[in-house]
């Protein structure tokens, strides 16, 4: 079938190879940004000069003190207003790129190529931008509003939103508390799910501990024929519990499709992966608010997985937004000058954050700081992954039966069918309104609660 459908897109064989030469050179965009290795001024702290980068500059602007904050988010960014010519050039040359093959493969946009390849319509994308951009808009200024209020500031920058707003918490978990708590986090999935996230543990397909020379960050992989394994590099702390959860999602998604496709459909794409892992984690963090044992750590709770909506359900949307006016740009033959990009970009951080955020000078250079305007249409499905599963969770915390056995059934599903019709046999059509206004209501439910606590 995906054979066929791309036949009106197929040039004649003189015309296939020519293409095929031209691929090496339209990459190099992405390699020049890629290889940029950019020189940070110190950031004083406390009378001390500490090492800025992209590692650190997070940490830095969770800093009590403004100045400190301030001082980051501008030499950071400065950095990247004094190449601006380089990335303007690397960015622009990345959107032509793609304007240049949907154009040679008779699609009607660089949307409409890249959509294909996913297998879902472009009506899905402007749904995601609609929701988040437009109808629900109003909650993340409301939430802006109340960072404001909380942290007591005249005018808030938009280097200040990354001030935490409560007291983190300090638990340790064992492996064993974290696997208690992951089943009694996941139980509404029933016996035979557990028993596969059990066998996990028992027949050792994680890869705990961090060792001298081990790959930082946490991934699930494996093959068809082999179970799917674990690697992470656990400490304890709740990012840990979190993060194994996560990869656990993944896992069993995998072990479910390998165990009931064929090898043709067991692997299921990249849209609809992180489907999985978001639920578990969604789950847990709800199961950790329910079982706080003051209202600080509830709290606690809370604003995390307010953060985390923030950035998967509204920030990627206006990502997306930015890269979408881009790509329509290349394809129009418009100019792309810096002054061009960094203007629109400054503009949709002021609408996008409200009027309770001032924006820093310097913000429209911050788009030259984004990895994914590299990776054509990819922000959005973010968006989309985060949506289903605050709409699933939210069913299954309200008791539908029903919900978990058409959820179950999706894990199993592979990628026998396009992500648009796995999602709605799974319950959660994404072209229906129910599924958006179901993750921005339980968004709407946290926020009352956790302003309740905090006020």
């Amino acid at each position: 079938e995906n054979a066929l459908a791309f036949k009106p897109h197929l040039l004649d064989k003189e015309q296939e190879e020519l293409v095929a030469k031209v691929d090496n050179i339209s990459e190099l965009a992405e390699q020049v940004f890629d290889s940029l290795r950019l020189e940070f001024e110190d950031v004083e702290v406390n009378g001390q000069k500490k090492t800025l980068n992209q590692a650190t500059l997070n940490e830095f602007l969770k800093n009590k003190n403004r100045d400190v904050r301030k001082q980051a988010y501008h030499h950071f960014f400065k950095e990247y207003q004094r190449f601006e010519n380089t990335f303007a050039s690397t960015l622009s040359g990345v959107m032509k790129k793609d304007a240049f093959y949907s154009d040679i493969r008779h699609f009607d946009s660089p949307l409409a190529a890249s959509v294909f390849n996913d297998d879902v319509p472009t009506d899905l994308f402007f749904k995601i931008l609609d929701k988040a951009n437009n109808e629900y808009r109003y909650l993340f200024h409301r939430y802006n509003h109340l960072k404001k209020e909380i942290l007591g500031l005249d005018e808030l920058y938009n280097y200040d939103l990354s001030v935490p707003l409560v007291k983190s918490v300090s638990k340790k978990f064992t492996i064993e508390e974290c696997f208690d708590i992951i089943n009694q986090s996941l139980a509404p999935f029933g016996k035979d799910y557990l028993a596969i996230i059990n066998r996990a543990k028992e027949e050792r397909w994680i890869d705990y501990y961090p060792t001298v020379g081990k790959r930082g960050g946490a991934y699930s992989s494996g093959s068809y024929l082999t179970q799917p394994y674990i690697l992470m590099n656990f400490i304890g702390d709740y990012n840990s519990l979190s993060t194994m959860i996560h990869e656990l999602g993944h896992s069993v998604h995998t072990y479910l499709s390998s165990h009931n496709q064929d090898y043709i459909n067991s692997n299921y794409r990249i849209f609809v992966a992180e489907v999985a892992s978001t639920v578990n984690e969604t789950l847990l963090i709800n199961y950790m608010m329910d079982h706080a044992s003051s209202k600080e750590e509830k709290a606690y709770y809370i604003y995390e997985q307010l953060e985390n909506c923030v950035g998967l359900i509204f920030r990627q949307p206006m990502f997306a937004d930015f890269e979408h006016r881009l790509h329509e740009m290349a394809k129009n033959n418009e100019p792309m000058s810096s002054k061009i990009m960094t203007d629109l970009y400054a503009k949709l951080n002021q609408e996008y954050f409200g009027e309770d955020v001032k924006m820093d000078e310097l913000v429209g250079w911050s788009c030259y700081y984004v990895p994914h305007f590299y990776y054509d249409y990819y922000v959005y499905k973010y968006t989309l992954g985060m949506t289903v599963a605050l709409a699933i969770v939210k069913r299954i915390l309200t008791g539908d039966t029903q919900q978990v056995e058409r959820y179950l059934n999706f894990l199993k599903s592979g990628g026998k069918e396009s992500p648009v019709d796995l999602l709605s046999h799974a319950g959660v059509d994404p072209l229906d309104d129910a599924i958006y206004d179901d993750a921005f209501h339980y968004f709407e439910d946290l926020l009352n609660e956790f302003e309740k606590l905090v006020k």
